[in-house]
């Protein structure tokens, strides 16, 4: 395979990549919205079942059509959940809030009410 095609490859994958993760955005928006308007649902079971589609149609996606992997799929799911638990985690804890931790952007934006806190794990 000449460095050209090579090229040409790796740049059509970044496109491929990037649109998939868009798509997924679309997925998570309109599930979570779904989740809290027609079925009235809390933020957190909203928020994770909003997050688990999206997750695992770019994982099924990106996995078929822009990488083409043919590794064992369960082994690559419990990588991609473990990767997954820690950011859910810390988006729950506020850690990604950059209303926070930015000046200037967010400013005015209520903060996360302390009393309300939930690990994201609903009891379980």
């Amino acid at each position: 395979m000449s460095q050209e095609h090579k090229d040409v490859t790796s740049v059509w994958q970044v496109v491929k990549f990037t649109l998939f993760s868009i798509s997924a955005g679309l997925i998570q928006v309109a599930a979570f919205t779904l989740m809290e308007t027609v079925f009235h649902l809390p933020y957190w079971p909203s928020y994770l079942t909003a997050l688990v589609l999206s997750v695992l149609w770019n994982f099924t996606f990106n996995r078929r059509y822009t990488f083409r992997s043919d590794a064992s799929v369960a082994r690559s799911m419990l990588l991609v959940a473990l990767f997954y638990l820690p950011v859910y985690q810390c988006t729950e804890l506020g850690y990604f809030d950059t209303a926070k931790h930015t000046s200037g952007v967010g400013e005015g934006a209520a903060p996360k009410d302390p009393g309300s806190f939930d690990s994201g794990w609903g009891g379980f």
